[in-house]
């Protein structure tokens, strides 16, 4: 569940308490933050550990959004988490940092167990890294967000059970995103391969460069490129599929197919767009495109 989300959950939990909804009171996004953080108390943790020797790294945070940065430092990796918690949920938030030999695990923990009453905890794990190439991230939520920015990994592993993902400026060299009931975005993002996996989402690449193996079980999937240069595969269970470039690939081979939906192409104005499966070829023919789709529509667009 993504911030937003889990703030309209904590509005509503404490409209019912203060008997709010009866009295029909509606409120802007002003209101709503303020009424977040009636109750509750600042968190703000930090933890660093030398960069020295660290080429990998393990976030783990449960709950917890994650934020992914390349910071000001460049002998050290800084975590903190900040936001806010009831009262009686302080003592239960913890950061770990721990480093074995060259992977350092870091770890966000809320507590989890049970408790009467009133209780909110609504905060975020940041973690803040040097500016230079690391060998693996790995970051693995249950329900929380994860938001990369500037990162460079040859290994970058992203999963969130009902969380958002979303990478600006990352470059990897094999990247893996999954997402259980949320959306996956990037922009500027360059790869040699990039695997996303949305079972119930959106996945939107924008300025991508990279071989793409795309997946939403029922969500629409877009990505935009300056040029065709790498192969792409992408399905949907019902969403709609868009491939988008700046010019038409000079050689490249498009297999395609429909359910009940239709294609359509600025690539090659000669389609029609009712066949519901077909093999186009432009040029020589050589980066390999396969589209599938059950029940929406498939788009080459030239913008």
């Amino acid at each position: 569940m993504n911030r937003s989300m889990r703030n309209v959950v904590l509005l509503g939990l404490i409209l019912l308490l203060g008997g709010l909804i009866g009295a029909g009171v509606t409120f802007g996004q002003g209101d709503r933050e303020s009424l977040l953080q009636f109750g509750t108390e600042e968190v703000r943790l930090s933890e660093e550990v030398p960069a020295d020797g660290i080429s990998r790294l393990r976030a783990e945070a449960g709950s917890m959004d994650i934020e992914l940065a390349a910071g000001a430092s460049d002998d050290k990796i800084i975590a903190t988490i900040t936001g806010r918690a009831s009262k009686k949920s302080l003592d239960k938030i913890k950061l770990e940092l721990d480093p074995q030999g060259d992977e350092l695990t870091v770890k966000g923990k809320e507590g989890g167990a049970f408790t009467f009453g009133f209780n909110i905890v609504n905060v975020t794990m940041r973690i803040e890294l040097p500016a230079r190439k690391f060998e693996a991230l790995q970051a693995e939520l249950g329900s929380g967000d994860i938001d990369a920015q500037g990162v460079e990994a040859g290994e970058l592993t992203f999963k969130t059970g009902s969380g958002d993902i979303e990478l600006t400026g990352v470059k990897g060299g094999v990247i893996s995103l999954r997402s259980g009931s949320g959306s996956i975005d990037g922009e500027g993002v360059v790869a040699e391969e990039l695997a996303a996996k949305a079972s119930s989402g959106n996945i939107s690449l924008e300025d991508v460069l990279a071989a793409l193996q795309l997946d939403a079980g029922s969500g629409n999937i877009r990505a935009e490129m300056d040029r065709l240069e790498l192969p792409v595969t992408a399905s949907s269970g019902s969403g709609n599929i868009t491939l988008a470039t700046r010019i038409a690939p000079a050689s490249a081979t498009v297999q395609y197919s429909v359910g009940s939906g239709r294609f359509r192409s600025d690539w090659n104005e000669d389609e029609d767009g009712e066949r519901k499966s077909r093999e186009l070829v432009f040029g020589d023919g050589q980066v390999q495109v396969k589209l599938s789709t059950g029940s929406g529509n498939i788009s080459l667009r030239e913008e």
